[in-house]
């Protein structure tokens, strides 16, 4: 049985031009902190990568961090602008506002924050669309604000937010009173290469993770202000700035920015490619399985994937798996849990309802042919769990 992937949301097939550029650091050895010829041919495969990323962000090379993964990097924006906010005003204890939809790596991180008491914690909620509102977050705004932090696109959804109004409210609050604060960061992982870099111009911190672009796993970008007032959390031979200390993994920064190049390059062909799917398969469903629901409006989603609720079917990701297609009840990352996903349930959702659903994300490789199976597969699955 010719199996059918899409879960792009979790990760992505390795891009041919990406392997090959990988492949051709693999054939040196060498510590790219080491000073004799070896370890600079390294060094040069990762000053060229960083500069390749910041030239795609106008940035400077400087504020380009390589990080072990998405999730470090949002560790160290929400940790380390916490632990620098306390040491400049060690008498205020800091704010850090997110929305009810944030990928763990930023709602847990701050919840445990939370419950350390090291900082007040804002949950702001969101409307039938599941936006959260700029006006709304800027009357929550007050000195003690140390960080907004805002996901671009819901990786369980596909739910985008309006960032540059955000940025925007931002900007003019800290420019209102003279501060730098409340500084904005973004997860864009789920937005880079599906939605224009345009709508998160203008953000202080923007996570990335290459193997949502068709890079590989383990490696992740953190892009910086030229002063982040940010505290490090790891310590030791002092790389990437003193940012991040440990042994870069050189194929995988390189393949990282091959990766941001390729997607970036091709973006429109890709996005009007995803945008078709994304049309299709909604078309299809609601053809062929008239009572499925989807989660959020296609004028605040990204063209990548589309969330939809099956009632009467439990874990439909589990039966289209035994059909040989590969789809997700939620995050990857906690994909192993039995819980109801909490960004549905902020939707909304009821725990039953959250069961019922199921998250379908396609990529350049996906086909309308593979869409047709998956609903047929579904059809079948509804109609034998009617007969129970």
């Amino acid at each position: 049985m010719t199996r059918i992937y899409l879960d792009y949301a979790a990760t992505t097939p390795l891009d041919p031009h990406v392997a090959e550029a990988m492949h051709e650091v693999q054939e040196h050895t060498g510590n790219p902190n080491s000073i004799h010829q070896e370890g600079q041919i390294m060094r040069g495969f990762i000053d060229q990568a960083r500069n390749d990323i910041a030239e795609v962000f106008s940035y400077a090379q400087e504020q380009i961090v390589f990080t072990p993964s998405a999730t470090a990097a949002n560790n160290l924006v929400l940790r380390g602008v916490v632990q620098r906010f306390k040491k400049l005003f060690p008498n205020i204890t800091p704010e850090i506002i997110i929305s009810p939809l944030e990928h763990a790596s930023v709602y847990e991180v701050a919840r445990a924050l939370e419950r350390d008491e090291e900082i007040i914690l804002t949950i702001l909620s969101v409307d039938t669309n599941g936006q959260i509102s700029p006006r709304k977050l800027v009357e929550q705004i007050s000195a003690r604000t140390a960080l907004v932090s805002v996901q671009w696109v819901n990786n369980e959804t596909g739910i985008m937010q309006p960032t540059q109004e955000i940025i925007k409210v931002l900007h003019e609050y800290r420019a209102k009173h003279q501060t730098v604060y409340p500084f904005f960061h973004t997860d864009a992982v789920q937005g880079i290469g599906h939605v224009s870099l345009s709508e998160i111009q203008g953000s202080d911190f923007i996570t990335i993770s290459a193997h949502k672009l068709y890079g590989p796993t383990g490696v992740g970008v953190l892009v910086m202000p030229q002063n982040p007032l940010l505290d490090t959390l790891v310590q030791g031979g002092g790389q990437e700035n003193g940012w991040w200390s440990g042994t870069e993994s050189t194929d995988r920064i390189v393949g990282c920015a091959e990766a941001i190049k390729q997607i970036l390059k091709n973006q429109d062909k890709e996005t009007e490619h995803l945008k078709q799917l994304h049309t299709y398969i909604k078309e299809q469903l609601q053809k062929h399985i008239p009572h499925i629901q989807f989660y959020g409006s296609d004028e605040y989603m990204s063209p990548h994937m589309v969330s939809l609720y099956l009632p009467g079917v439990v874990r439909p990701d589990i039966a289209l798996d035994l059909e040989g297609i590969a789809v997700s009840s939620g995050a990857a990352c906690s994909q192993q849990s039995v819980a109801p996903s909490r960004v549905l349930q902020a939707l909304g959702a009821s725990i039953t309802q959250a069961q019922e659903s199921l998250r379908i994300s396609f990529g350049k490789q996906t086909t309308k042919k593979e869409i047709d199976v998956l609903v047929e597969k579904l059809k079948l699955i509804i109609e034998n769990s009617q007969k129970k």
